[in-house]
């Protein structure tokens, strides 16, 4: 079984901390064969709203990595 990892943050505040954890983790064969991470700057392009693409990678996912800083980003009434 391959559980679906999505990682979130503000892209600008945390992109060396989301390029670490996606590189790292892809390395590491065990997990490498366990784990799908989502990260959006590793996303192919789409035709679909990016954030359209991101909510439905949420969804789809097993676990939800936050990283949490001095700015959260959007908010979205549904």
């Amino acid at each position: 079984m391959v559980v679906k990892v999505f990682i979130s943050s503000n892209q600008t505040e945390f992109s060396e901390e989301r390029k670490f954890l996606y590189d790292e983790l892809n390395k590491d064969s065990f997990f490498n064969e366990t784990i799908k991470l989502y990260v959006f700057e590793e996303d192919k392009a789409s035709s679909l709203p990016s954030d359209e693409v991101f909510i439905n990678e949420i969804e789809q996912s097993d676990i939800y990595i936050g990283l949490i800083g001095q700015h959260y980003g959007n908010i979205y009434k549904d």
